[in-house]
């Protein structure tokens, strides 16, 4: 009962021009179809996962790519260094807005997320996700992404290939988590502080007469 759960907000940008995505894109050297994931590489994103379930669709004659934006951060991570997949560091919020919105889908395959504000953003940009079914993921995601086993390489692989494949499918998941992300706004956020704050002052003045 002392605890309060409240979820960060999103700017959600209206009237997105698109049309120079691809250019912009252009200049880090990726191609034009991938699978993306954000923030700082290290043992708990469990990207390694990412790229086993890739490179087992490119076996089956996929053509995709893994496009990682973000700095290396503590511990080591192996089995990044492939000839598909692109590490392009930090990049500028108009770069990572346009990869987000033009990447087949957003992964999160991590381990553990505090709160998991990248998986946020990219459904912020109607982009499809797929995510980790653990930590804080299943309550920003909800129903409006594919939730998955971490652990479970083949069924990143499987969800990854529908979306790939299948435009319609992947349409209609990117919707959903626009939809979704339009209920975390900082107003919200704002006023569950105060709701909280008020909570605690009650208690203290209960205690204290």
């Amino acid at each position: 009962k002392r605890i309060h759960v409240i979820p960060h907000g999103i700017d959600i940008e209206e009237d997105v021009d698109s049309a120079n995505d691809a250019e912009i894109i252009s200049t880090l050297g990726v191609p034009k179809r991938y699978v993306l994931a954000v923030g700082t590489i290290e043992p708990r994103k469990n990207l390694p996962l990412l790229v086993r379930a890739v490179d087992s669709l490119r076996d089956r004659g996929e053509d995709l790519a893994v496009v990682l934006v973000g700095p290396r951060g503590w511990g080591e991570v192996k089995d990044l260094d492939r000839d598909f997949v692109y590490e392009v560091g930090r990049v500028s919020d108009e770069i990572l807005n346009a990869l987000m919105r033009q990447a087949i889908v957003y992964c999160v395959p991590s381990v553990y997320e505090g709160f998991g504000m990248p998986a946020l953003e990219a459904m912020a940009r109607e982009t499809a996700v797929i995510a980790s079914g653990v930590a804080s993921l299943p309550e920003v995601v909800g129903d409006a992404g594919v939730l998955l086993d971490p652990l479970d390489s083949t069924a990143w692989a499987n969800a990854i290939e529908r979306m790939s494949s299948d435009e319609k499918y992947r349409n209609e998941q990117a919707h959903k988590g626009l939809v979704r992300a339009q209920s975390f706004t900082w107003e919200s956020s704002a006023r569950a502080h105060v709701a909280a704050y008020r909570e605690a002052l009650r208690h203290w003045q209960t205690r204290t007469r």
